[in-house]
């Protein structure tokens, strides 16, 4: 992806049913001292409802979560973090996600 790209769709996968959870996705950039986080929750952040196969890795319905870029979402380049969480009703994050396995490069 490049900087100041928007439209692609970003998967993130769960690998366990999600579809009643209440979700947040989080995306950080590590590049200091310009690091920005964005919070992603419903309605743009989608529970994936078809199982599709992107490049031999299989996204299963109800175990992964979309987020289609915006504009202005990647301003900056460098690398990236998704991080995915499930909120309880008291407001406590319990990542799902991998602290380490969602990394991604914003190219200049």
């Amino acid at each position: 992806m490049n900087k100041f790209e928007y439209g692609n769709t970003l998967r993130v996968d769960a690998n366990e049913d999600i579809t009643t959870d209440t979700l947040i996705l989080t995306l950080t950039s590590l590049k200091p001292p310009t690091a920005k986080e964005l919070t992603i929750i419903a309605p743009d952040l989608v529970i994936g409802g078809a199982t599709v196969v992107i490049d031999d890795h299989t996204y299963t319905a109800g175990e992964y979560v979309e987020y289609v870029f915006k504009e202005g979402d990647m301003s900056i380049d460098g690398t990236w973090r998704a991080r995915l969480f499930r909120q309880n009703a008291g407001g406590t994050r319990c990542e799902i996600t991998d602290y380490n396995a969602l990394l991604y490069v914003v190219d200049p």
